[in-house]
């Protein structure tokens, strides 16, 4: 009867293991390896890197506002944030999920990003949403690809932050946290995934530090997604 009763109760424990989804932690505490999380599958995009070294699907770049013609999707590392000459630089990301994800329901995201310096002073930084799709070897602080404008230099983006907000003080692996609802509207509708701008929340505030990118020699310093979800 005892060992049947504890076949019983791992079985309860398994199963709210599996089938149960917890808190997934401190949003500025996830390190190059994976965010902690309870109950949810989880898959990680990382150009290179994950869900296998075969994954191409991560594009960024940078748009600048003291260099408005010249574009930085190739660069291996971006400088964004505002300098002391008040120029603005602001961050371009997508990630390219649909095809790994059809049909599950996510439970929660998070973009990380490594901060390979801090320039000057402790930027805080969030997510926001593009409305307009750009190409990465094409976008620019003037324009979305060659010879079309966005409505507003710098990027159209909707004002609402789509992450929390996190201040960037320190060299090292920061995690942004994500409306669940925005990457789900991604893996429902493709075409509604534009990439997420990456700048800080207060333009009016000095502070610009260095991370690195996709095209980055070092795998592991790329800018990571990880989605946790369940299936249907």
């Amino acid at each position: 009867m005892q060992k049947k009763f504890i076949v019983i109760c791992a079985a309860i424990i398994l199963s709210l293991a599996v089938f149960s989804c917890g808190p997934k932690g401190d949003s500025g505490a996830a390190g190059p390896t994976g965010l902690p999380g309870a109950g949810c599958l989880v898959v990680n995009f990382q150009e290179g890197v994950y869900p296998d070294s075969s994954y191409a699907g991560c594009v960024d770049g940078r748009l600048r506002e003291d260099a408005a013609a010249l574009n930085y999707g190739t660069s291996t590392t971006l400088q964004l944030g505002v300098s002391a000459l008040n120029a603005r630089k602001r961050g371009n990301f997508k990630f390219d999920i649909s095809d790994e994800l059809t049909g599950v329901v996510v439970e929660d995201a998070y973009l990380t990003v490594y901060a390979a310096a801090i320039y000057s002073g402790s930027p805080v930084f969030a997510l926001y949403e593009f409305t307009t799709g750009w190409v990465e070897t094409q976008a620019t602080w003037n324009v979305y690809s060659t010879g079309n404008l966005w409505t507003a230099a710098g990027g159209d983006f909707n004002a609402a932050a789509i992450s929390d907000s996190v201040n960037i003080n320190a060299v090292g692996y920061h995690t942004f946290r994500i409306n669940a609802s925005v990457v789900q509207k991604w893996i429902d509708d493709e075409t509604s995934n534009k990439g997420i701008m990456m700048k800080i929340t207060d333009e009016s505030v000095i502070g610009d530090l260095l991370i690195a990118v996709s095209e980055n020699t070092t795998g592991s310093f790329r800018p990571r997604l990880t989605v946790y979800y369940t299936a249907p």
